[in-house]
């Protein structure tokens, strides 16, 4: 059940990242960690701590960071989205650091929330 709560979580989390990246894009600003942090923090949630789901939720978190940058910032000479992900490198330095913390962010933030495992000492 908790499973299936960390899910929905990165789910409602990735859509509400991906209006609140439209949002902040409408002021003027670019922010590509909004849409994989909002998955994390969706995920967080359920307070589940799961090395597969956290990992599945950094890599959601990727793939939703430069989907969104290639949906509103795409290239000028192509716009299709094979050509923007050939093309990565050639985003801004800051732009590809966002995207990545935002990978970063969505698989530390469900990972970090769950209870901690006990430590296992040795005795001498």
């Amino acid at each position: 059940m908790k499973t299936l709560f960390l899910i929905l979580g990165a789910a409602v989390g990735g859509v509400a990242g991906y209006f609140l990246y439209i949002w902040i894009g409408n002021q003027g600003l670019r922010a590509p960690v909004i849409p994989g942090a909002m998955i994390g923090f969706g995920a967080a949630l359920a307070r589940y701590r799961c090395v597969w789901l956290s990992l599945a939720c950094g890599l959601a978190a990727l793939g939703m960071g430069i989907f969104c940058e290639w949906k509103f910032y795409p290239f000028s000479a192509d716009q299709s989205l094979s050509y923007f992900l050939s093309h990565l490198s050639d985003l801004k330095t800051v732009v590809i650091i966002g995207i990545c913390l935002g990978g970063v962010l969505g698989f530390y933030l469900p990972f970090r929330s769950g209870p901690k495992v006990a430590k296992v000492s040795s005795a001498s």
